[in-house]
């Protein structure tokens, strides 16, 4: 071997074949990534609108919901505890309150700052068809705002309950409430769902 076939360098096929799969992949991987940005292209840009080319976008103005509300709620209807609502032909009117209620049973304990407040109403349908009616449908109200539902045990009875009036119906009962020792001014308050309706009857 001469002088000049030793000085020549040896290839390393090697490493030449390891170059050549790095760069197959790196292109392979760029091809994916270019046909997935054009399929993203075609399935999304073709059928998305911008804003100002939507037709008919419905727009909604505060005034429509304000005379919506406004019409679908009718109000409050103040009253004195000897007057009578009418809501719909159903009748309404307070009968007798008792505001010293002790109820018989000697399990229940009320606490000191607490006591009972009864009130009986007198219910009679006008209506021309059935009515339900409940005792969960008045609350005692004081001067504060603060509202009271009715209670169940040891209610003063008959109880008012819960039923349903047939039209030219009547019923009458008592609905207890629980209420701070020193409070003495109360509104009662009928809440008619069926009509989205209330009546407050001061019960000074």
């Amino acid at each position: 071997m001469n002088q000049a076939e030793m000085n020549q360098p040896i290839q390393k096929s090697g490493s030449n074949k390891t170059i050549f799969i790095v760069l197959a992949v790196a292109i392979f991987l760029f091809l994916c990534f270019c046909c997935s940005v054009f399929m993203a292209i075609a399935l999304f840009g073709t059928n998305t609108k911008t804003y100002d080319e939507v037709e008919d976008f419905p727009v909604f103005e505060s005034e429509e919901f304000e005379e919506d509300s406004d019409s679908d709620y009718v109000g409050v209807e103040y009253l004195n505890m000897d007057e009578k609502s009418n809501i719909d032909g159903i009748e309404l009117s307070i009968t007798e309150l008792d505001q010293a209620y002790q109820p018989d049973q000697d399990y229940l304990f009320l606490d000191p700052s607490k006591k009972y407040y009864a009130v009986e109403v007198y219910l009679v349908n006008n209506s021309g068809e059935s009515h339900y009616y409940s005792d969960y449908d008045f609350k005692l109200k004081d001067s504060d705002s603060y509202t009271y539902p009715n209670i169940f045990s040891g209610s003063k009875v008959p109880s008012l309950a819960s039923g349903t009036l047939p039209a030219g119906g009547e019923v009458r009962g008592w609905v207890t409430f629980e209420v701070p020792q020193t409070n003495e001014d109360f509104t009662l308050v009928y809440s008619d769902l069926s009509s989205n309706r209330s009546v407050e009857f001061s019960l000074r």
